[in-house]
């Protein structure tokens, strides 16, 4: 009888927590700073847009990067068809259910404050959907409007990096084992950051695949940052962290 348990990471849990907690904060906030938004205050503070600020330029990435650390612990675990089951049932059912159901009223709620509809929530619906479903096949992008992308494009990039991250935790542990050590001498773990530096200085803005964005960065810099969640990862011992 196998007797090994396996242990579950407890940081990685509290960080995601603290995250999120995070990510509910700045988004409360921002019915008061200077920036338009879907509904906002009458009176509003410079003081919470210098707060905004400095929230959006590390929020996210952590998200992805505890995100990636997570993915380190799911990869492996099971055939490939266990694996995009999980994700469609973590990710991609709660994406579609909010996005017919949440998102549908804050987006009312968006479009009665910009003067864009009037009338009752129940009338909005046939139009909002009428205008979600004349983009054909790629409703499922217009549906993350109102902070779901998040769900979407960890999906979309989990099963992109899935075969690479499978192949490392298998036939390529090795490479995944001396870029690991690599990164454990001192300083060396900042050359991860690099990457980003190099796209935010030198990438051109007028790219699509640069230029699009959600909050704040893009998503090319969200897919780079979810993997090096994975590789700092890469010597922990087994565990759980989903």
């Amino acid at each position: 009888m196998n007797t090994k348990t396996s242990k579950r990471n407890n940081y990685l849990d509290w960080l995601r927590v603290l995250a999120i907690l995070f990510v509910f904060v700045y988004h409360s906030t921002r019915f008061f700073n200077l920036e338009d938004w879907e509904v906002k205050n009458l009176v509003r503070y410079e003081w919470v847009e210098i707060w905004n600020i400095f929230s959006w330029n590390w929020m996210m990435p952590i998200i992805f990067v505890i995100s990636g650390a997570s993915l380190f612990y799911a990869v492996g675990k099971g055939s490939t068809g266990k694996f995009i089951k999980g994700k469609v049932l973590r990710l991609l059912v709660p994406y579609l259910a909010a996005a017919f159901t949440h998102t549908t009223l804050q987006v009312y709620l968006n479009w009665i404050t910009h003067d864009r509809f009037s009338g009752s929530y129940f009338q909005f619906l046939p139009k909002y959907f009428a205008e979600v479903f004349s983009n054909g096949p790629m409703f499922i992008f217009e549906l993350w409007d109102m902070h779901l992308w998040y769900l979407l494009w960890l999906f979309i990039f989990s099963l992109l990096l899935y075969p690479l991250l499978r192949w490392l935790k298998r036939s390529g542990s090795r490479a995944l084992d001396r870029v690991s050590s690599f990164l454990a001498r001192p300083g060396a773990v900042y050359l991860l950051a690099l990457p980003t530096v190099l796209l935010m200085a030198f990438g051109n803005p007028e790219n699509p695949v640069i230029a699009e964005k959600s909050g704040g960065w893009s998503m090319v810099i969200y897919l780079w940052l979810l993997f090096t969640g994975n590789l700092a990862m890469g010597q922990e011992p087994p565990g759980q962290a989903f």
